[in-house]
């Protein structure tokens, strides 16, 4: 996959466009690294092979002191059908655009400097005049859940427990729920153990592999974690324009997160929802970075933003890989014995049936790292959700 410059013609103006063509941090983070503030950096590729596409690739390093993630809460209608809906969905969080959600961030008092879209949902269509979402997948945020789990589909979800550390999953056991400070979901995992993930050769179906749209190429938003699990990495790709950027395939996020030293990665929603968004303090202002091909901007359910706000503290315990592997493994598959005495790291991956050998531990974080204090208890359980028609909530193919 090679990547160039963009000194003249078309593609030049095109990407100026996308990036405000102003003398200013913005329009210099072509091919270098751009610093957002201690800890996380930004870059943007233009890539020609094997098609044109323009990649904002940002790093957060999880180590970073008073680091702290944030996404939607709850609506205070939670739990309540979505109105006009025909597919059984459930009002779980208000939709609103990435700027907004930055903007109703900083303006409650979070110092978000990144925000990125995150999690799927429905109903899809959205309905006129709809403004809830119900989402697919577990989200958790400030140790609160704001969506259950979605048993209709494979699971995949970025945690990020008490202590800060983060780790990629199909699902996380209840017992160990109460250790969760943030969690969002995404379409399906894309890549375990640095292989890419398809046609059931790492788990036990291909199901999180075909929700995910393998084959098309389309404005595309991606999470992933380096092999330490000290980085987390976000992707996103513009497309459908043609002169600009295409799009991206599955197979695509695949190259591009291995060349940034990502061993496992989730495809979160994507098309016209797929948002990244900064804070410029020079304009005090939130800033959308990618270019939507129709210009419109789309309110979506979820959003993860990077804050520096918090105070943090450690978890008293945080699980063990025996213990953490075991509750994931894929049903009908056994789980890797752990030699006695030589208990992993909890920060490192599990080994994954069918992938060669078992990631060495990564050595424990330099210091205490502070962590998100939980919120008050959910109340109650959520309403039961009839099934739609299909039986499954939207697949959000072509979004």
């Amino acid at each position: 996959m090679r990547s160039i410059d963009i000194r003249s013609g078309i593609a030049a103006a095109l990407v100026a466009a996308a990036v405000g063509a102003r003398a200013d941090i913005w329009s210099d983070m072509w091919e270098r690294d751009v610093t957002l503030r201690e800890g996380v950096t930004l870059r943007a590729r233009r890539i020609e092979t094997p098609r044109k596409m323009a990649a904002y690739i940002a790093r957060i390093d999880l180590a970073t002191p008073g680091l702290g993630f944030v996404s939607a809460e709850r609506d205070k209608e939670w739990g309540r059908p979505v109105p006009a809906s025909e597919d059984g969905s459930r009002i779980e969080t208000r939709r609103e655009t990435t700027v907004d959600f930055m903007r109703r961030s900083r303006k409650a008092g979070r110092n978000m400097v990144l925000a990125v879209n995150t999690t799927p949902w429905t109903p899809w269509p959205a309905p006129k005049g709809n403004v809830h979402a119900d989402l697919v997948g577990w989200n958790v945020t400030d140790g609160r859940e704001i969506a259950p789990e979605d048993p209709r589909r494979e699971g995949a979800v970025l945690v990020v427990w008490r202590d800060g550390r983060a780790e990629i999953a199909r699902s996380v056991p209840p017992p160990m729920r109460k250790d969760v400070a943030f969690a969002v979901s995404g379409f399906g995992i894309i890549m375990e153990n640095g292989h890419r993930t398809h046609k059931g050769k790492l788990g036990d179906s291909d199901k999180g592999w075909t929700q995910c749209n393998p084959e098309g190429t389309h404005p595309r938003t991606a999470v992933g974690l380096t092999a330490d699990r000290r980085t987390l990495v976000i992707l996103v790709v513009d497309g459908r324009q043609e002169e600009y950027s295409v799009g991206a395939d599955i197979p695509d996020l695949c190259r591009l997160f291995r060349e940034e030293g990502v061993t496992d990665a989730i495809n979160m929603d994507g098309g016209g929802s797929t948002s990244l968004v900064v804070y410029d303090p020079k304009k005090k202002s939130p800033k959308m970075l990618n270019h939507h091909a129709r210009g419109k901007r789309r309110a979506n359910g979820a959003n993860l933003g990077i804050c520096f706000d918090r105070p943090r503290h450690d978890a008293d315990r945080m699980p063990s890989r025996r213990e953490w592997h075991h509750d994931r493994t894929p049903e009908g598959h056994r789980p890797a014995e752990v030699p006695h005495g030589k208990e992993a790291h909890p920060g490192s991956a599990p080994a994954v049936p069918g992938a060669p050998g078992v990631r060495p531990p990564a050595p424990p974080a330099p210091g205490a790292r502070p962590s998100v204090p939980a919120s008050p208890a959910v109340p109650g359980g959520r309403p039961p959700s009839p099934v739609g028609p299909s039986g499954a909530r939207g697949e959000h193919k072509g979004r």
